[in-house]
């Protein structure tokens, strides 16, 4: 459903105000946020924002648990935007709670939830760190996209979010190819760009072993490798793993039965 609330042009006003964008997200007919993004911010921390679109992780959401996500409850850890929490409240969870770090994302987010999605109420978002984030509830599917490697203590913070996931959790992280898979590699990021972390120290994995050897260690030993793209010299090395892992050996054996497509 779609808010009828604000104009079209205080809605176009509001996104430029809101932008730089991460997600594409259409909120009214031919009216997409990325759109709205600038190639001349006079602020550093505002540039070189990519864009995804969120329905990227439509299949793997279908398939993750039997049924997909109708009647879960979802986290998606560093939500930037919503993009994945909206997609998820589409496909039927029952709750969705998506947190940021910045104030940034999640005004991003409460304002598409304003126009998009004016009567729901069982999507929340709010601004946490993941590395203390508590909640009482327990989710069924988590989701822990490019945050990893923007941590200074990827380990704990994982094992954390793992206690507060029931069935299955999903990772997506850049990783190295120049190092070996199953080690991390420390370096140093912006504390303020819109897309980086705040702590300045962070880590690359190497590949999916050692993201495996943790979610073990964590409650979560059932695991599958989604995608691995290893970076060449010329990006750095720096390539795109994800990872789906189990707590439970029934939930991989429904995952790898479904075709593990996606």
């Amino acid at each position: 459903m779609t808010s009828t609330k604000a104009s079209r042009s205080e809605i176009e006003t509001r996104l430029s105000e809101l932008a730089p964008w991460h997600f594409k997200i259409e909120l009214l007919p031919g009216v997409w946020t990325q759109n709205y993004n600038r190639n001349d911010y006079s602020d550093p921390d505002q540039r070189s924002v990519g864009i995804i679109d969120p329905a990227e992780m439509s299949g793997l959401m279908d398939v993750v648990l039997p049924g997909g996500m109708k009647d879960k409850a979802f986290l998606d850890v560093g939500c930037n935007g919503g993009g994945y929490c909206f997609l998820a409240h589409e496909k039927g969870a029952k709750e969705c709670r998506g947190f940021d770090i910045r104030q940034h994302w999640i005004d991003q987010c409460e304002f598409i939830m304003s126009v998009k999605y004016p009567e729901c109420r069982s999507v929340h978002f709010h601004v946490a760190d993941a590395k203390t984030f508590a909640h009482k509830s327990a989710y069924d599917v988590t989701l822990f996209k490019g945050v990893l490697y923007h941590l200074p203590d990827p380990m704990s913070t994982l094992n954390r979010l793992c206690a507060l996931t029931v069935r299955a959790i999903i990772v997506d992280t850049v990783c190295r190819s120049d190092i070996p898979e199953d080690t991390l590699v420390p370096w140093w990021e912006s504390k303020t760009h819109v897309m980086s972390g705040i702590d300045g120290l962070a880590w690359f994995p190497g590949g999916p072993k050692v993201v495996q050897a943790i979610l073990a260690w964590s409650g979560f030993p059932h695991m599958r490798t989604v995608s691995w793209r290893k970076g060449t010299p010329d990006q750095r090395h720096r390539g795109r793993m994800r990872v789906v892992a189990f707590r439970h050996e029934r939930d991989l054996e429904a995952y790898d039965a479904s075709g593990k497509s996606r």
